[in-house]
């Protein structure tokens, strides 16, 4: 589950976080996870910081119901975090040479592999 860090810290007004949670549903079926998700935890920010706001409105509530149905197990988003995992891993992992073996290196392009225990991975640097 994604949680709530630091860098979140510009909080969602409760007013705003319906027009939020739509934004980062339209993100999230552009294929755009990674900001979907850290809208996401800036969602999830603006409601655990509520009650210090005043957020039990209305707009509060809409809000709440929405992400839950969005995101709940037959909700249209319900793979959204496991997907932001991913891509998260994704960039971390190509990030890094840690775990890759140099196949060949010409002309300022490395070609490197890594084999999993189900995949197996390309990844070129140029």
């Amino acid at each position: 589950v994604l949680g709530v860090r630091a860098e979140d810290a510009e909080l969602i007004p409760p007013n705003k976080l319906v027009e939020a949670v739509d934004e980062m549903a339209a993100l999230a079926r552009e294929y755009k996870y990674l900001e979907a998700g850290a809208l996401l935890r800036r969602i999830r920010a603006a409601f655990a910081n509520a009650g210090n706001v005043g957020g039990s409105g209305a707009s509060f509530f809409s809000a709440r119901t929405k992400l839950d149905s969005l995101l709940g197990p037959k909700g249209e988003l319900a793979l959204l975090e496991a997907r932001v995992a991913t891509c998260t891993q994704a960039l971390e992992d190509l990030n890094h040479d840690l775990g890759w073996h140099l196949s060949s290196e010409k002309a300022g392009t490395r070609v490197q592999y890594r084999r999993g225990p189900d995949s197996f991975s390309i990844k070129i640097d140029a």
